[in-house]
């Protein structure tokens, strides 16, 4: 995130950076819900913008399991992509995809908004690619767009294809927008915000 934000005009600093080292729960099972708790605990430790994201892993034929709980099926990730692939034997429709929620909270101005980003894909039946490229499931979702595992893309081909780059793209027009006073992102602001408070 450093270095995708390197020219928006605002200093982008770590949990470490800060000293912080504790983390709150993610009780929600809405990506969205997650994000902006811990976005808003961590401006209220710090006393700055927070940025934060939480990500799902959705495969509509498990009833879109494991959701916003997929880091949390097992203890390691090797153990987490097996459990996937447990899961997933004997399916034929292998259809999958990523979504994301970046949110981000100013704590004096009151500010809350959030950017979303979703990738389609596929689960693999057997992990491909190399393990220490990506990281999750990068290894058994495959991008129909690209025909590779997303542990087989390059950081270029990834953050123009991942759910994690297509909502940074929209948090960084959102950081433009603050400091060159435009309207462009009003009314995406409006329309992110309340489908975090009403969904």
């Amino acid at each position: 995130m450093k270095e995708f934000f390197k020219t928006s005009g605002f200093e982008i600093v770590s949990l470490s950076d800060l000293g912080i080292t504790d983390a709150p729960d993610e009780p929600y099972d809405i990506i969205e819900y997650n994000a902006m708790l811990k976005a808003k605990y961590y401006a209220q430790k710090s006393g700055i913008m927070a940025l934060a994201d939480d990500t799902g892993l959705f495969i509509p034929a498990l009833n879109n399991w494991p959701g916003a709980h997929a880091a949390r099926i097992a203890d390691t990730t090797e153990k987490r992509r097996e459990t996937v692939l447990e899961k997933m034997k004997g399916i034929t429709d292998r259809k999958a995809y990523f979504e994301v929620a970046l949110a981000l909270h100013d704590p004096i101005e009151k500010l809350n908004f959030i950017s979303l980003g979703r990738v389609d894909g596929m689960i693999l039946e057997a992990p491909q690619g190399d393990e220490t490229q990506g990281f999750g499931f990068d290894q058994i979702f495959f991008s129909t767009e690209l025909k590779k595992s997303f542990s087989e893309l390059s950081v270029q081909e990834k953050n123009g294809v991942s759910h994690r780059g297509k909502a940074l793209i929209k948090m960084e027009y959102f950081f433009k927008s603050m400091i060159d006073g435009t309207q462009f992102l009003v009314l995406p602001l409006l329309t992110l915000s309340l489908r975090f408070i009403t969904r």
